[in-house]
């Protein structure tokens, strides 16, 4: 399946993303680096000092280290759990970009491969 993303589209993309990989279907998820990802969805942002300035805090009790707080701990282990099955399984590509020309040359590799693909998967005239 293929997702066209927008920047103002980037959470119902990413949402998208989401439910199609859980329906089954493997997904090539081309994002702007920084935009919000897959299964993130009630996690501050994408930009990770957001995630770990509102999720974590320092776990004074044992002297030293981090732990997620309370609030946070649902959403984050389960876009982890989901993260990690779908790393498992092969069914989530994720390839950033930055400039309009890595994205441009993505986008032009990915449609030579199918194309190229398709027409190997063509069958023959007799």
């Amino acid at each position: 399946m293929f997702l066209e993303m927008h920047m103002h589209e980037t959470a119902n993309v990413s949402l998208s993303a989401s439910i199609v990989v859980q329906a089954g279907y493997a997904v090539i998820f081309v994002y702007r680096k920084g935009s919000i990802q897959p299964f993130t969805k009630g996690l501050p942002s994408a930009q990770l000092l957001d995630i770990l300035t509102d999720v974590l805090v320092d776990d004074d009790k044992h002297g030293k280290g981090v732990h997620v707080k309370d609030e946070a701990s649902a959403i984050l282990q389960t876009a982890v759990r989901k993260a990690r099955e779908c790393n498992e399984q092969g069914t989530l590509l994720r390839i950033p970009y930055i400039t309009l020309f890595e994205y441009l040359q993505v986008t032009t590799s990915m449609s030579t491969t199918i194309a190229l693909n398709i027409l190997h998967q063509a069958p023959t005239a007799a």
